[in-house]
């Protein structure tokens, strides 16, 4: 005979401590998906363009998509097997990426879009939910086929269509070419392993090309901390031409592994903001060899 447990048994037969715990975990889990997959379109859309290749591209719209559909499922209680069963590859593929991104040093996991979370804290959330998932069971609630179409789950799911499909507008639109401001080369730059003694003065000049058919001014910045500054140029960049922005970062008495992104604002409508990125490894002071 097979042995029964948790998820063996119908939630009837469950107590009420085991039902609430299941539609807490199956709560938890679906909103941390959709809010993944919303941040993520909403950057696409909002954030600096990025220059990503279409298999890139593809990639984040099936990962978005995905995202919304087993939050779909978990939230509305659809399939609750086949939807824990990808919740759980969900989030230990998940949490095995962000353990790689914190091994690498990454300042951020990058899965909640404009928002940066330390990759240490996302694989611990991760982990946990796998946990809590692997504990609890899928819930087998003996609903009828009417019960389990009522109206307000059919309102649900049609908002959830709503945002699926406004969520691959959004990846479509961050894939879409734009004339504005761009980096040369690159937006992202590492001074490496700075000594101590040096890192109250690290600074890095980025160069600005305008791709657009009129004049660009860069109106302001804004920075992610007090740590960094720009010196914006002073004129509006021509058509086709090119300007230097020069960045500092300040550093002094920090240990580890610091970054600061300075968020350009410029006048043009298709690349309002223009996004550069500078990081460090700066070592104890012990550490440093003469």
């Amino acid at each position: 005979m097979k042995p029964s447990g948790v998820g063996n048994l119908p939630s009837a037969f469950l107590s009420p401590g085991v039902r609430y715990a299941q539609v807490g975990v199956r709560a938890a889990a679906g909103a941390l998906l959709a809010a993944a997959a919303l941040l993520k379109a909403y950057q696409a859309v909002s954030g600096p363009p990025e220059v990503r290749s279409i298999a890139a591209r593809l990639m984040e719209l099936g990962l978005v998509q995905f995202e919304l559909s087993v939050a779909t499922m978990l939230l509305l209680d659809l399939r609750p097997v086949m939807a824990r069963s990808l919740a759980l590859i969900a989030f230990a593929v998940f949490a095995g990426i962000s353990l790689g991104k914190a091994m690498r040093g990454s300042s951020t996991c990058g899965c909640f879009g404009p928002i940066d979370v330390d990759p240490r804290a996302t694989a611990a959330i991760d982990l946990l939910m796998v946990l809590l998932l692997a504990l609890v069971g899928p819930s087998r609630s003996p609903i009828s086929l009417r019960t389990a179409w009522s109206g307000w789950r059919r309102a649900a799911l049609g908002i959830f269509a709503l945002l699926m499909i406004a969520a691959a507008g959004a990846v479509a639109f961050g894939a879409m070419p734009k004339r504005g401001l761009v980096v040369v080369e690159s937006a992202v730059h590492d001074f490496g392993l700075v000594a101590p003694g040096q890192a109250g003065r690290c600074e890095h000049t980025f160069v600005i090309r305008n791709t657009a058919q009129k004049q660009i001014r860069i109106t302001a910045f804004h920075s992610s901390c007090g740590c960094a500054v720009a010196k914006l140029p002073q004129s509006a960049i021509p058509a086709g031409g090119r300007a230097e922005v020069r960045v500092y970062a300040d550093w002094l008495g920090i240990v580890g592994k610091p970054y600061a992104h300075i968020t350009l604002v410029t006048d043009n409508w298709w690349t309002p903001k223009v996004l550069l990125t500078i990081h460090a490894e700066i070592p104890p002071t012990q550490a440093v060899r003469p």
